[in-house]
């Protein structure tokens, strides 16, 4: 509906559609009648069922038109003036995959992607840097030996996360990194808090706590 009444004000104010009123009694004519133009729908082929019954009211063609211009989009210097959104490489944020392991380990369900070691993860950050793209965000994969209910090893200093951006940040400076405060790869349970052993509910408070230390502030 939204799109719909948009479209009729914006074609309205090039002169091809009557822009909306606010309610039929304020037009006792259609305006193609008093062009002595014949009326027609601009609903062709759309079932009348689909098409809401106020906008078919509204919408009177002034002029049948074989094709409507579209100045806006003619060329790339029209794009260009026109364009709203430039997306460059320094908008972008890349996730970087890593593991403690040495060698990289293809991600089955994401084509393309790899679990990195601390060394590769620096060296793409590299790569990634000579293409413009200065900021990245790391996913980890956490020994199983590692994970508890609590999720304890995820405010360990000397931790995955903590080790690979103190590797990046002393290669690359400039570049930012970004972590994800959640419980799920460091929980025994797999859930992103806390998990009641008894009722097998997630406990908020004691979540807030572990997330609180995962940023450094401990309870």
């Amino acid at each position: 509906m939204r799109a719909l009444l948009l479209w009729t004000s914006v074609v309205g104010s090039s002169g091809f559609l009557q822009p909306p009123v606010s309610g039929p009694s304020q037009r006792q004519t259609p305006p193609t009648e008093l062009r002595g133009l014949p009326q027609s729908s601009p609903f062709k082929g759309v079932p009348d069922s689909e098409t809401p019954g106020a906008l078919r009211e509204e919408l009177q063609p002034l002029v049948d038109l074989a094709t409507r211009p579209r100045r806006n989009r003619r060329n790339q210097v029209f794009r260009s003036l026109m364009q709203e959104t430039v997306v460059r490489p320094s908008n972008l944020l890349q996730p970087l995959f890593i593991h403690a392991d040495d060698s990289a380990v293809p991600i089955g369900t994401m084509p393309g992607m790899s679990r990195l070691s601390v060394k590769a993860t620096v060296d793409e950050v590299a790569e990634l840097k000579s293409r413009g793209v200065k900021n990245v965000i790391l996913f980890p994969k956490i020994d199983d030996s590692l994970k508890s209910n609590y999720a304890d090893e995820c405010w360990n200093p000397d931790g995955l996360v903590p080790t690979c951006v103190k590797a990046i940040k002393d290669a690359h400076p400039d570049v930012m990194v970004y972590t994800d405060i959640a419980l799920d790869p460091y929980s025994s349970k797999g859930h992103d808090g806390v998990v009641d052993e008894a009722s097998g509910r997630i406990l908020n408070d004691e979540t807030v706590a572990v997330l609180c230390a995962q940023v450094g502030e401990r309870w």
